[in-house]
């Protein structure tokens, strides 16, 4: 599990991220969800350590996250960033054998490779030069290097965080990301997930965190937490919500400003 606790950071006197507590649960998915500037990269950046935070502190299993070596800490957890830009030519076999734990067998190596490039629909492409693909499908790539990272690691419950994973996706792999993360929770790893769909961040999460500002305003279950009130407060729009069930649905008909 990784927790944070009244972590914080400022940057030439302005509050980037208020004092927050946030509490990765192993077997769930977490959405963070809010708009634009409202600190949820940072946070994702503190948890996964690789900011540190102004005041407060990170720990992985109950460790200050500041006392595990970075080898350590890379079989705790995996982090999509936003971007993964790659400087040079590598192949889409290569990018994501950067993610691979160093010393295991090559046939190890191998099989993990491949089933991570199938698991994001890049089986055929492993081949071809990254800087050729789409920023879709350079962004699965990243996710499969994520993924050979995750399996390689020898903890099928590392966390696994995700910062914006599905923002050039289109609907299709959209939908193959997230039951990608429900599958990394359900074998026992806590997720946590950048998302600015609130619909995909209903469907996929367990919990949903918003922030607006630079504070956690609102934390339950989507059910709970996305309501016509707090898209109101937090995003400034005023749309339908709708349930079904234990579903929780927004609705973009009618749109206006609040």
């Amino acid at each position: 599990m990784i927790a944070a606790r009244s972590v914080s950071l400022t940057i030439r006197g302005r509050t980037i991220l208020a004092p927050s507590d946030l509490a990765l649960r192993p077997g769930t998915v977490t959405a963070l969800v809010g708009p634009n500037g409202a600190g949820k990269s940072t946070l994702l950046k503190i948890l996964s350590g690789e900011i540190r935070p102004g005041s407060g502190e990170v720990a992985v299993d109950g460790t200050d996250i500041r006392a595990i070596a970075p080898a350590a800490l890379a079989r705790l957890r995996a982090v999509l960033p936003q971007s993964g830009d790659v400087a040079f030519a590598f192949t889409v076999d290569e990018v994501v054998r950067i993610g691979l734990a160093p010393g295991i067998p090559r046939a190890t190596a191998n099989e993990i490779v491949r089933r991570a490039l199938a698991a994001v629909d890049l089986a055929d492409r492993a081949a071809q030069l990254s800087p050729t693909l789409s920023g879709g499908e350079q962004q699965r790539a990243h996710l499969a290097r994520v993924l050979a990272q995750l399996w390689s690691s020898g903890r099928g419950d590392a966390c696994l965080l995700l910062d914006e994973p599905t923002a050039s996706l289109d609907l299709a792999h959209q939908l193959l990301v997230l039951k990608l993360a429900q599958a990394q929770a359900a074998a026992g790893g806590a997720v946590l997930a950048v998302l600015h769909d609130l619909n995909l961040a209903a469907m996929a999460a367990d919990r949903v965190v918003v922030m607006s500002r630079g504070r956690i305003v609102a934390d339950g279950t989507p059910a709970q937490v996305i309501t016509r009130e707090m898209l109101g407060a937090v995003y400034g729009v005023s749309l339908g919500v709708e349930r079904r069930g234990n579903r929780v649905f927004v609705l973009p008909a009618g749109m206006e400003a609040a």
